[in-house]
């Protein structure tokens, strides 16, 4: 029996998490191990999926973002940022180890107060940390774009710590991340001093994952069906989104069916980019310039 399917970005991202939750690496973990997962819209699925619950979205829930102003971060991660123009402001993080914002499960539970330090001198073989990606390519390899002023930021923390602890490392993948390029040849290129930038100014971090896990691989997980994308983007509100298609048995197909049916219409809280009247980003082109005026920029108007 041959289905096909079409997913939203959101719907996709519902789908990774659900696809992810079903590996064997993971259910152990989660019995008898750690789980870590860095703050994004990759994990707000995921924390639903592992321990039925839902992500605090008033707190720092996402770090950086690609908004349709500019490379940007979420308007949550200001509000414990020191800024000449807001009241009540604490220091930027500069030191990726003491980053506080990690969802970490031990033994099916959610534990508080670590940073990220804790995690990767600690985390062993059995454990695993789950990043999402800004790219992926054909040959395996992952990028995660570093907008801080930690150049390889918290996820050069955490494969250093692999090397060392052996713990596996999953990338969440969209089939909207994907690139044409590899992505050792992305990095190299934009890597350099950069003379202008929308935003903050991005270098671009490039790994290779235990596993990669995007909507083809996490339906093939929970299936056993084949899976294969054959087509991608749309419009009116699929932008961006993903064409399935699975190969399988009856009881496959109408497992994959169930599965793409239930998740349709799942859809992340809504998302915006800092103010960039008090934000205190310390790594973008706009802040020597808070106060004037860009074009494409509207929320400083006065």
């Amino acid at each position: 029996m041959l289905a096909v399917f079409n997913l939203t970005v959101d719907e996709g991202k519902k789908l990774i998490a659900k696809g992810i939750c079903a590996m064997s690496e993971i259910k152990k973990a989660l019995k008898e191990g750690t789980i870590a997962i860095h703050n994004s819209t990759s994990a707000y699925f995921l924390i639903e999926e592992l321990i039925g619950e839902s992500v605090d979205t008033n707190n720092v829930w996402l770090s950086g973002i690609i908004a349709p102003k500019a490379m940007c971060v979420h308007e949550n991660t200001q509000r414990n940022n020191k800024s000449p123009k807001s009241e009540g402001y604490s220091k930027q993080i500069t030191d990726a180890s003491s980053f506080p914002h990690t969802h970490v499960i031990k033994n099916g539970k959610k534990v508080y107060g670590l940073v990220l330090k804790d995690l990767y001198e600690n985390m062993g073989e059995n454990d695993i940390y789950i990043k999402g990606v800004n790219c992926y390519d054909a040959d395996g390899d992952v990028g995660v774009l570093i907008g801080s002023a930690d150049e390889n930021g918290t996820i050069g923390r955490m494969c250093s710590g692999r090397n060392k602890n052996h713990y596996k490392i999953i990338a969440c993948a969209g089939n909207e991340k994907f690139i044409p390029e590899s992505v050792s040849k992305a990095a190299a290129f934009i890597n350099k001093k950069k003379q202008y930038a929308m935003g903050i100014k991005v270098n671009l971090f490039k790994f290779t994952p235990d596993y990669i896990i995007n909507e083809a691989k996490a339906l093939n997980i929970l299936t056993g069906a084949e899976t294969m994308i054959f087509s991608a983007g749309g419009l009116a509100g699929a932008q961006g989104g993903v064409c399935i298609a699975a190969e399988g048995t009856e009881e496959q197909i109408n497992k994959a069916v169930e599965i793409c049916e239930n998740i349709k219409g799942a859809k992340l809280p809504d998302i915006k980019g800092a103010d960039c009247a008090i934000c205190s980003m310390a790594t973008c082109a706009y802040l020597d310039n808070v106060g004037t005026q860009k074009p494409w920029i509207k929320e400083i108007d006065s």
